[in-house]
């Protein structure tokens, strides 16, 4: 029995206080004590109760986290609890910094914190998640470019196979959704310094092998991998036949779903 509550106890305790250190003052630390209470399922969700969390210290430095979206949530617990994107292995001050797959704004958000004076570019195709992203208070500026479309390895049209936080683009006669080549958005707004985030949900075996050649040093690529059948590794190969260096962060896998989620850290210098 007491091994029991430890193991229900323990975790959910160290989880609470994880997403408290997160907090940049002890002052703003309640809505990170919050929100880890609801992460670890301490606490139960509160439908339409968006809370608002203090990522540093300005008052537009906040983020708008939906505490009854459980989606939401654990993508808040990845990007900024668990820090799934570590900034400080890039090396150098991005001069540009593009965010494919923006989802609700979370990497473009922490982006906009470490380099307040630096353009970020974000696409988004789920039309929920792109509006809330364009909530985010953080997000408000001039400097930040939100854009409802996929990336794609052409311009014009798409239809997403499911919706919100795992939705993934295919083709169709009657598509609805907007795609732009992005390889050759990148070829021409892309400068040494730039970082590139690309979290497209199995569409970068398209897209990224049409960026070969683009890379202006130094450049660095943070790149989640959803393919099976060996084309993450030819998605790799792309890169390290670039030049680029690249490191695994973390892997993962969810219940009946063969595949398994890989992200990445490359740097080109």
């Amino acid at each position: 029995m007491i091994k029991k509550l430890h193991s229900l106890i323990v975790p959910r305790v160290s989880g609470i206080l994880r997403a408290a250190s997160r907090s940049p003052s002890a002052a703003k630390s309640f809505p990170w004590l919050l929100a880890g209470a609801v992460r670890t399922r301490t606490i139960a969700r509160r439908n339409g109760k968006k809370l608002e969390i203090s990522l540093g210290p300005q008052k537009d430095q906040c983020v708008s986290v939906d505490l009854g979206s459980q989606p939401e949530i654990d993508v808040f617990g990845e990007v900024l609890i668990d820090r799934n994107y570590p900034l400080e292995r890039l090396g150098f001050v991005p001069a540009l910094i593009a965010d494919c797959g923006a989802n609700i704004g979370f990497f473009s958000a922490i982006a906009r914190l470490h380099f307040p004076k630096t353009p970020v570019f974000a696409w988004e195709p789920d039309e929920k998640n792109f509006r809330r992203a364009s909530e985010q208070p953080i997000l408000r500026s001039e400097s930040i470019e939100l854009r409802m479309a996929a990336v794609s390895d052409r311009n014009g049209f798409v239809d997403l196979t499911g919706s919100g936080h795992g939705c993934t683009v295919h083709r169709s006669d009657d598509a609805q959704v907007p795609c732009i080549d992005f390889a050759a958005w990148w070829r021409e707004h892309s400068v040494p310094g730039s970082l590139l985030k690309m979290d497209i949900e199995g569409h970068e075996t398209s897209v990224l092998p049409a960026l070969k050649g683009s890379w202006k040093a130094p450049c660095a690529v943070f790149l989640e991998t959803h393919a099976a059948s060996g084309k993450d590794e030819d998605v790799l190969a792309v890169l390290e036949s670039d030049g680029f260096r690249i490191d695994l962060l973390r892997q993962h896998s969810l219940p009946g779903d063969p595949r398994v989620f890989k992200e990445y850290f490359a740097i080109l210098s």
